[in-house]
């Protein structure tokens, strides 16, 4: 218990340091030259982005621990680019400016190419007994790491 709580307090204590690092960085872009993105803050989605692919890498581990088989690079690869959308449609590069709701319309793209892509890869490993729960599993990590955490990105 000792353990779980010391862990919860670090991890709070690191989250609240990078939230307020990515107020100061978005704050003072300007002053210290740094590339437009940084006024959108920055920190956040990558904070996020990257904890999101390391805990879509463990889910990926304990589907094969139940005997599914999901795309992990793919899954991954979709976690990041749902995640960082968000950032990217606020700093002006996936849109025409700082409108939050441009970064929806992406979301939905994303999660579309997302499974989409699995279908396919699907069928390229063309295994057919486990079919139905490699698909499943591979989905569910993309919209549960990926989808899910963009809104608190874009909140953000």
């Amino acid at each position: 218990m000792l353990q779980r709580v010391s862990v919860g307090l670090v991890a709070v204590a690191a989250l609240l340091t990078v939230a307020l690092l990515d107020g100061l960085l978005a704050q003072r872009y300007g002053e210290w030259h740094l590339p437009p993105a940084f006024a959108r803050g920055s920190l956040v989605p990558i904070a996020v982005a990257s904890l999101m692919a390391i805990a879509g890498i463990e889910l990926a581990w304990m589907c094969r621990k139940a005997g599914h088989h999901p795309h992990t690079p793919w899954a991954v690869l979709m976690i990041v680019a749902l995640v960082i959308s968000p950032w990217l449609c606020a700093a002006g590069v996936l849109g025409d400016g700082v409108a939050d709701v441009e970064a929806l319309p992406w979301q939905m793209m994303l999660v579309i190419v997302g499974v989409a892509g699995t279908f396919l890869l699907h069928i390229i490993r063309g295994q057919r007994n486990t079919s139905l729960g490699d698909v499943a599993a591979t989905t569910l990590i993309i919209i549960y790491l990926g989808l899910f955490p963009s809104f608190a990105v874009l909140m953000r």
